[in-house]
Formats: C-alpha cells, sequence, structure tokens
C-alpha cells in the first residue's frame, strides 16, 4: 500500500468517528439548552364532588349579589373564624333550588356554599356583612367542581410610596373596602428585609404578594430570583402595569411585555378560562384603559388570557395568569383606579378572586384496590393482605456423628443423674403482694 493510499485509509477510518463525536457534542448542548429553558411541573386547581342539601347556605357571584364586592370580605371573615366554604367552579353553571327560586335558578360566577357549618359563628359573621346576599338551599344537589377553601389568604402589596399623598394604592383600599386585613410595605424595605433574611421576609411569610406600578425603579437581581424561589414554593403574585417589566427576567419564555403610550382605550373580550382566576358573571365585552406597559403573546403556552384584545399584530393580554410550580402569577396590564364601570366591576373581582384563593393541595395517594382490582370508596380501609405463603421445606443434612461422642452423651446423662439425685428440692414460699389504692 502506497503512502497516498494509507493516508486515504486512515481518514476513511477516522472521518465517522469524529462525526461521531460531533453528533454527540450537539446533542448534549442541545439537552443543556433544553434544560435550561424547562419550566418546573405546575400544580393545578384540584375539584371535588360533593353534595349541598337542605339547610346550606349559598352566597350568589352574579346579578343575584346585592353587594358583590363585600361577599368577598365575607367568606375571608369565614374563613378566618374556621369556617370551611366551597366554591362552585364554572362554566358550566350550577342549577341550584334555593328559598328565593323554589323552582331552581343559575348561579352563575362561582358562588360560595357553606356545608356543615357551626350556625352560631355563621350567623355572627353575616351579622357584620348585612348588605351581602345569602340565599338557602332547599333541594338536595351534587357538584363535581367543588372547589375547598379552608384557610384564609394572607394578602401582603408592595408600593412603590408609603404615603398616600405621592400614590394612591388601589389594592390597600379595596382590601378595607372589603373588612380584609391585609400588611403593606414599599419596594425598597421589602427589597432590604430580603437581602438580610431571604428566608423570613414578607414574600415568604404571606400567601398572596401583590406588586404593584413601580414606576422607573427596577428590581434587583437577587430580589428577582427570591420572587421565582417564592412561586415555585406555593406563593401567589400579582403584577400590575410597569410592574411587569421584570417578568421577562424572572420568569423567562413565560411572557412577553410592549411598553406603549399611557392611557390607550381598547374594546377588550372577557374569556372563561374555567379556573377560580376567570370566575366573573357580567358584560363579556368592555372598555379598557392601559398602563404604560402590557402583556402580549406569544408567549407561554401555559399563560391563561382571561381578557385581551387584537392589537400590533398580536393580543394584548389585560389580564392573564401562568402558573410556575406551585404558585401563579398573574398580570394586570391596566391601572385598576382608572376604569370605569363595567371594567370597575370587573377590577374588583379579578382581586377579590385572589384574596380567597385557595392553597395548593397537596398530592393525594392512590385510591386502595379492592381484591378485583376496583379502587375502594373514599374512607373506606383496604382489607389486609394475605399471609405470606410458607417457606419450601429445607433438605435434611446427612450427618455422621463419631462414636466416640456417643458414648462421651451417654455418660454425660449418667452423671446428670446421679447429680440431680443429691440437689435438696426448693420450696416455693408465696408473698403478699400489697396494692395501693
Amino acid at each position: 500500500m502506497t503512502r497516498n493510499n494509507r493516508k486515504h485509509y486512515r481518514f476513511v477510518t477516522i472521518l465517522p468517528i469524529v462525526l461521531g463525536i460531533f453528533l454527540a457534542t450537539v446533542i448534549l448542548l442541545q439537552g443543556m439548552a433544553s434544560a435550561q429553558t424547562s419550566r418546573p411541573i405546575s400544580v393545578r386547581e384540584r375539584y371535588e364532588t360533593m353534595p349541598f342539601s337542605i339547610g346550606d347556605l349559598v352566597i350568589p357571584m352574579d346579578d343575584k349579589q346585592n353587594d358583590t364586592i363585600k361577599s368577598f370580605g365575607l367568606v375571608h371573615a369565614l374563613l378566618r373564624n374556621e369556617t370551611i366554604c366551597y366554591r362552585l367552579i364554572g362554566p358550566p353553571d350550577a342549577t341550584i333550588k334555593t328559598d328565593k327560586f323554589p323552582f331552581g335558578a343559575n348561579y352563575s360566577g362561582g358562588p360560595f356554599l357553606l356545608s356543615g357549618y357551626d350556625p352560631e359563628v355563621v350567623n355572627d359573621v353575616l351579622a357584620r356583612f348585612p348588605s351581602v346576599t345569602v340565599h338557602n338551599v332547599t333541594s338536595l344537589f351534587i357538584s363535581t367542581r367543588v372547589y375547598k377553601i379552608e384557610l384564609p389568604t394572607n394578602v401582603f402589596v408592595i408600593t412603590r410610596e408609603q404615603s398616600t399623598i405621592y400614590q394612591n394604592s388601589f389594592s390597600i383600599g379595596l382590601l378595607d373596602e372589603m373588612n380584609i386585613p391585609s400588611k403593606n410595605d414599599t419596594i425598597w424595605d421589602v427589597e432590604w428585609q430580603f437581602s438580610n433574611d431571604p428566608v423570613s421576609n414578607p414574600i415568604m411569610d404571606n400567601d398572596l404578594i401583590i406588586i404593584e406600578d413601580l414606576g422607573a425603579i427596577e428590581l434587583n437581581q437577587e430580589f428577582r430570583k427570591g420572587i421565582e424561589i417564592a412561586v415555585l414554593a406555593g406563593k401567589n403574585f400579582v403584577f400590575i402595569g410597569k410592574a411587569m417589566r421584570d417578568l421577562p427576567a424572572i420568569f423567562p419564555m413565560c411572557l412577553s411585555t410592549k411598553t406603549l403610550n399611557e392611557n390607550v382605550n381598547f374594546i377588550a373580550e372577557f374569556r372563561h378560562t374555567g379556573e377560580s382566576p376567570s370566575q366573573y358573571s357580567g358584560p363579556m365585552s368592555m372598555n379598557v384603559t392601559t398602563s404604560a406597559v402590557v402583556a402580549i403573546t406569544p408567549g407561554y403556552e401555559d399563560l391563561q388570557p382571561m381578557l385581551w384584545a387584537e392589537a400590533y399584530g398580536a393580543q394584548v393580554l389585560f389580564a392573564s395568569y401562568f402558573r410556575y410550580g406551585k404558585g401563579m402569577v398573574e398580570v394586570f396590564s391596566f391601572d385598576p383606579e382608572r376604569q370605569t364601570e363595567a371594567m370597575y366591576n370587573l377590577s374588583c373581582i379579578f382581586f377579590g378572586n385572589r384574596f380567597v384563593q385557595a392553597p395548593p393541595a397537596p398530592l393525594q395517594p392512590p385510591p386502595p384496590l379492592g381484591t378485583n382490582g376496583i379502587p375502594l370508596p373514599t374512607g373506606t380501609v383496604p382489607p389486609p393482605p394475605p399471609p405470606p405463603p410458607p417457606p419450601p421445606p429445607s433438605v435434611p443434612m446427612a450427618t455422621t456423628i463419631p462414636a466416640q461422642y456417643l458414648f462421651a452423651g451417654f455418660a454425660g446423662v449418667a452423671l446428670g443423674d446421679r447429680l440431680k439425685s443429691k440437689v435438696k428440692p426448693k420450696i416455693g414460699i408465696r408473698h403478699k403482694i400489697k396494692v395501693r389504692a
């Protein structure tokens, strides 16, 4: 083989190896890139199937309700007094027979129900909310989309300025109107507290954190990471207006934003997502005045739009949310205090839905199975497992005993009999036991 042929042979032999290494490197880099952009598994809302019977109470959340805003305050007060509240998630709407509608009526907007409650506690709370409408159930019905709420939501509001002279906080004013206790602080103090104690601070000690329009203020990198960790752990956040500018940095590929001229008017369309954040009963189209920063599509495939309009070759999302780990992030591309009529009412409901949000439910173990492999009813104690089969019989092993050991055994038995005859038997003596009274 000539020198040129040897070179050609080496090149042909090495080329597949080099290509294989190159392809493996490309696949590895793609896997690393996808791992960096992958998002954690989200925790969805969990619904129960349960019956409601005569004597249960209904808090309407549609046109049957006299005071929708105070209704959220009533529910929060019941939760603070250890009364479990159940919300029927629509659509479809639940048909309920009550003392006001004996032949049945559709209760839309996510009505709340009380079942198995303490009448003394509930009547005391109802007396503090006389403007809220409450109906009595008069016939048995079953719902398959029951959202169980057991604990009150701890709300924390982050504002730009502490003094209301410089900033009028819509969130704090609405909480006060609903008689829901809350806490608030400025972004400066919250970032300082977080930098000093990343474990115990306002964003980790509360369930719902509302970050209002921060103007030109941008969150520092350490606080951004803290928000992501808090959402992963199950905390829920609401970002309003210019506060949304930090979201693409906190949650990459989850949300896109666009800067507009402030106070742009749109006619937006409402959409039910079939979950608790979008429970609402009212007009489906309404006038919206935007903030300077809005959320737009495309974005996270799990992004749930609730209120949007077509503009700029995309959808302007005025109200939307996405899940991230155990928590949820909700964004409002409008200034709530500048809205009027139907849009103002919808703004209050968006906030109210979050003020009575149930914590994420832990994963439940699978139901026990019967002997036929069919799941047993809830609460059934599974039968004990069958006893294990007996071990297989062991094979006896052949052994040979030397003759000297056999004779030694006989001698030991004889010696034992002689010693036993010389031992005097012991006589048992009974002792009296005294028992204390």
